[in-house]
């Protein structure tokens, strides 16, 4: 990848063109090698066809030969020699040009073609002119009819001409299986090179795509991280480290030329930084001179007025000032302030301490006069004391006698509660037993209601064993003297089952007069349930009164 990076934006680009320029080249070569297959497999199925009718027209003018030398021997006309004549010479030039289409090809086919024309020419030579002339002969009175119709007779010539077209359907039928496997190798060749073209072009544009892509976000990414660092730094982040592309392209070049211009500009900055820092410190060292000159000239013309008396004045001091000699001059103003209200007040105590010295001579004179009464009055005050006094040694005796009586009843209560209290337990008790015992009645309910259904299949059971017993009675009857014991049995079954009906109806009454007992208990049980709940409620209410 890093020599990856290291090539320019202009030969990752060429280099993408070259890429795809590869693909489309071996496309093209790939599919120019299947269009050339395709034709020469087109034209071996051309030369197929070709050779097929080729062996058609001989086969035809083999024909043509026997039929024209058959009309010959039937009428001895030289008319009907016109197309043995020219069926040979017709198929002279089929063979001429089915052995040219087969030359340089395959040499079993080449045999097969010239033994073919040997037995053309044997057959010929050896059945077809010698017929021919003796016909000539018969004709010219030299030999007789039999001895012709006696040659013909014998099927030589249909047996050469049946074996030549056997040879000819064989052939046929090799070159039929030659071309139905070339046309497969062509269909084959045909589809070969067309998902050959869609294929690999289709692939060439996918790996076209993916290359572009690839190449176009790595460049992307790389610029994308000089673009972030430089937003950093428009946004004054000009400290901030940032993750910059290495490599010798462009971007490269780009970040490094960038990191250096950001070291640069840091440089320069921390320069700025450390003179503007000189020049504040000069600045604040004449600054805080000329200020510090003021406020001494300020205190001291503050001190002269307070030293004065005048206790109105004030130091003025902003809001905004914050440093020492502000807090002092506040201090002083507060101090100063103080020392004016404190004057103030010690005036207004000299002028209340006046009026109250007069007030308190008035007041004197006038206690000396109630005196006298005072002591009058003390003399009935003692006499009232000791009645009093009396009256709470009564009350004090009362008040013990009281606190006798209520521990009395105190102990009386305790003793009240603790019987409340062993009243509920044992209602809780009853409640238990009386809760247990209703239970032990509703599941008694339970079973008798259990029994019922069982009793009303036994009823059930009892009816169809009577509608049994009655049918075989009714059997037996027909059955006549071989069905009497049968009778007999369907009798006591009857009677069994009325036994056993009469008996459920019984138990069946005894169950409802024990399901209204068992009723009756729960209902009693449930009053008894309630009852102790109240009892207890009241135990329990009594033991909370206590």
């Amino acid at each position: 990848m890093s020599r990856f990076n290291n090539l320019s934006i202009r030969n990752k680009i060429l280099l993408v063109v070259v890429f795809v320029l590869a693909i489309m080249t071996a496309v093209s070569t790939m599919s120019y090698l299947g269009i050339q297959d395709s034709l020469s497999r087109e034209a071996d199925v051309r030369t197929t066809y070709a050779i097929i009718e080729q062996n058609a027209e001989i086969e035809l003018q083999l024909v043509n030969m026997e039929t024209g030398e058959r009309g010959f021997l039937l009428t001895g006309d030289e008319i009907f020699l016109e197309p043995y004549t020219a069926g040979y010479a017709a198929y002279q030039d089929s063979y001429i040009a089915l052995r040219a289409m087969i030359d340089g090809q395959d040499t079993n086919e080449v045999a097969g073609i010239d033994a073919l024309d040997q037995k053309v020419r044997a057959w010929r030579d050896e059945v077809l002119d010698p017929l021919i002339q003796l016909r000539r002969d018969v004709t010219a009175g030299q030999a007789t009819i039999e001895e012709l119709d006696s040659r013909v007779s014998s099927g030589v010539g249909k047996q050469r001409l049946d074996e030549m077209r056997a040879q000819i359907a064989d052939y046929n039928a090799s070159e039929h299986q030659q071309l139905t496997q070339r046309q497969a190798e062509s269909l084959a060749a045909s589809n070969t090179l067309r998902l050959t073209l869609i294929g690999g072009t289709l692939g060439a544009i996918l790996l076209s795509m993916i290359a572009s892509v690839v190449i176009a976000s790595g460049i992307s990414r790389r610029l994308g991280m000089v673009a972030r660092a430089a937003d950093g730094m428009a946004q004054g982040r000009i400290d901030d480290s940032h993750e910059l592309p290495e490599g010798v392209d462009e971007v490269g070049r780009l970040a490094e030329a960038f990191s250096q211009m950001a070291s640069t500009i840091r440089t320069q900055l921390d320069e700025q930084r450390r003179a503007n820092e000189e020049l504040r410190a000069a600045s604040e060292t004449q600054v805080a001179k000329e200020y510090l000159e003021e406020m001494v000239r300020a205190y001291s013309s503050f001190a002269d007025e307070v030293a004065r008396g005048n206790l109105t004045a004030r130091l003025s001091i902003a809001d905004t000032q914050q440093d020492e000699l502000a807090v002092l001059g506040r201090a002083l103003n507060k101090m100063v302030e103080g020392l004016h209200q404190i004057t103030t007040q010690t005036q207004q105590a000299a002028a209340n301490i006046a009026a109250a010295a007069a007030e308190i001579m008035a007041a004197t004179t006038q206690q000396a006069a109630s005196a006298a009464e005072q002591s009058a009055a003390l003399t009935q005050t003692t006499t009232t004391i000791d009645e009093v006094k009396a009256i709470a040694s009564q009350t004090a005796q009362q008040a013990a006698q009281v606190a006798h009586d209520s521990q009395a009843a105190l102990n009386v209560a305790r003793e009240g509660t603790g019987a409340v209290e062993e009243t509920v337990s044992g209602m809780g008790q009853i409640r238990t037993r009386v809760e247990s015992i209703a239970e032990t009645i509703l599941a008694l309910a339970e079973q008798t209601q259990a029994i019922g259904s069982i009793i009303t299949t036994v009823s059930e059971l009892a009816d169809q064993s009577n509608l049994l017993a009655l049918n075989a009675a009714i059997e037996a009857a027909r059955a006549g003297e071989q069905g009497r014991s049968f009778a007999v049995v369907a009798q006591h079954v009857r009677d069994l089952a009325e036994r056993s009906k009469s008996a459920t109806q019984q138990v069946r009454e005894i169950l409802s007069e024990i399901q209204k007992a068992t009723n009756a208990a729960v209902l009693v049980t449930e009053e008894g349930t309630k009852g102790v709940e109240s009892g207890a409620r009241l135990a329990g209410q009594a033991g909370q009164v206590i």
